[in-house]
């Protein structure tokens, strides 16, 4: 198991340090000298190696790509070919086919969090009215929390309650509790409302 894994952590290493001077070619070489890239893809296990390119509007001479190919040794990047893709129609698809990958990768992450957003939204009782009115309605009561929680009945089936934490210095006698009950039913416009103190222990 050793050999592997150290084999493994080694080549991850190598490649690595691979990619951080094809960073440096390009950002010397063309990004510096003012080339906008569009388009770039490594590709480390193949032999040789292969750097792909393209840019905006420079158009590369045969002896421009020849100069670039023998500057690769200089950093240190051997066994490696440079491509330069000037042929627009084929660029121009395989870009179009990147962007639409990324979107549907965009486009699935939002509908994720969108998706989550809504879930936390049914359990989250957002509402400062509800809190200040309760506050000037029971002002003995401190509101620790409100929220939504699934309940389980001994059955398949689950029903959403909603629960008030709160904190006192005195028991809230059961009328009261009844009122505030009631109270918050219409408010939240549901029938499953319970009350729960909070116990403070002194340490």
């Amino acid at each position: 198991m050793i050999v592997p894994s150290f084999y493994l952590a080694y080549n991850l290493f190598n490649k690595k340090k691979y990619s951080e001077k094809v960073e440096d070619y390009i950002t010397k070489e063309f990004t510096n000298k003012g080339y906008l890239l569009i388009f770039k893809n490594t590709k480390y296990n193949n032999n040789p190696k292969k750097i792909e390119v393209a840019f905006l509007t420079k158009v590369f001479t045969d002896n421009e790509i020849k100069e670039l190919q023998e500057k690769l040794s200089t950093y240190q990047l051997d066994n490696t070919e440079l491509v330069i893709r000037q042929d627009t129609k084929d660029l121009k698809s395989e870009i179009l086919n990147e962007i639409g990958n990324q979107n549907k990768s965009l486009s699935e992450k939002d509908i994720l969090i969108n998706n989550l957003q809504q879930e936390l939204g049914e359990y989250k009782v957002d509402d400062t009215e509800l809190l200040s009115e309760l506050k000037i309605l029971f002002p003995d009561i401190k509101i620790i929390s409100v929220g939504k929680q699934l309940q389980y009945a001994h059955t398949d089936s689950a029903q959403t309650m909603t629960i008030l934490v709160y904190n006192a210095e005195k028991e809230i006698q059961k009328l009261d509790a009844d009122k505030i009950q009631s109270w918050l039913k219409i408010k939240l416009k549901t029938n499953q409302v319970a009350l729960l103190k909070q116990e403070i222990t002194e340490l």
